[in-house]
C-alpha cells in the first residue's frame, strides 16, 4: 500500500494525519477501503496509538467512517449530500454573518483582517494546507462573533465535510493567489457595514463550490 520510508518521529500523530489524508485525496486508498491500525502502524514504522488517533481526526474531517464492529473505511460523501451541505451553510453562514457584523462588528474586521494576512503567508510560501486552515479559520470568526451557541454548533456538525470537500477541490480557487484575494473582497464589503452588500458577497464567495461538487464530490482518481 505505501513505498514511502516509515514517518519520522516528532508530531508523531500530525504526520501520521498528513500522510494518510494525501494518500486518501491522491486515490492511492480508494473509496470503501478498509484501514486496519495494525497494518498501517507495521506499514509506516509507528506505533498504533498515533494511528487510532490520526484516524479520528480523519473521521471528524468526513474522509474516513467509523463503522462500529466492522473497522473504518474510507469515505466519500455523495454528490447529493454536499450540495445539501452547501445550501445549509449558505443559510446559516448568511445568518451568522448578519449577527456577528450587529454586535461584534469591529472584533469581528480584526479577526477577519488578521486570517487575510495570514493567507498571504501562505501564499509566500505555496502552503495549501496552511491556506485551507486559514480559510476555516476565516468562516469560523463569522460563528464565534455572532454570539449565537446554536448557529456554532451547527456549523461544528458540518464544518469537517466542508473541509474534505475544499481539500479534494483545490480549483475552488483558480490560483492559490487568488484565496487572499476573495476574501480580500468579502471583508471589504463586511467592512463596510452594509449587512446586505456583505451577505450579497458572501454568497457570490460561496456559490463557486456549489457549482463544482458534481464533478470532484465522488472521490478522487488515481493519478
Amino acid at each position: 500500500m505505501f513505498t514511502e520510508a516509515p514517518i519520522s518521529t516528532g508530531l508523531l500523530e500530525d504526520r501520521v494525519v498528513l500522510h494518510l489524508r494525501a494518500q486518501i485525496l491522491e486515490g492511492q486508498l480508494p473509496d470503501g477501503a478498509r484501514l486496519r491500525d495494525e497494518v498501517l502502524a507495521r506499514e509506516l514504522g509507528v506505533s498504533r496509538g498515533p494511528i487510532r488517533d490520526a484516524l479520528k481526526v480523519l473521521a471528524q474531517e468526513g474522509l474516513v467512517e467509523v463503522i462500529p464492529r466492522r473497522g473504518v473505511y474510507v469515505r466519500w460523501v455523495p454528490s447529493e449530500d454536499l450540495r445539501e451541505v452547501v445550501m445549509i451553510r449558505e443559510g446559516i453562514e448568511q445568518v451568522a454573518l448578519r449577527l456577528a457584523m450587529s454586535r461584534e462588528h469591529e472584533g469581528l474586521c480584526r479577526a477577519l483582517q488578521a486570517e487575510v494576512d495570514k493567507m498571504h503567508l501562505a501564499v509566500q510560501g505555496s502552503d495549501w494546507e496552511a491556506i485551507l486552515r486559514v480559510e476555516s479559520g476565516f468562516h469560523d470568526a463569522f460563528y464565534k462573533f455572532s454570539g449565537s451557541r446554536r448557529l456554532m454548533q451547527m456549523w461544528a456538525h458540518l464544518r469537517p465535510t466542508v473541509i474534505a470537500s475544499f481539500r479534494n477541490d483545490r480549483g475552488y480557487h483558480l490560483s492559490i493567489d487568488a484565496v487572499p484575494v476573495a476574501h480580500q473582497q468579502l471583508l471589504d464589503e463586511i467592512l463596510s457595514g452594509d449587512q446586505a452588500r456583505a451577505v450579497a458577497e458572501l454568497r457570490a464567495h460561496m456559490y463557486p463550490s456549489s457549482d463544482r461538487l458534481g464533478p470532484t464530490a465522488a472521490g478522487p482518481t488515481a493519478p
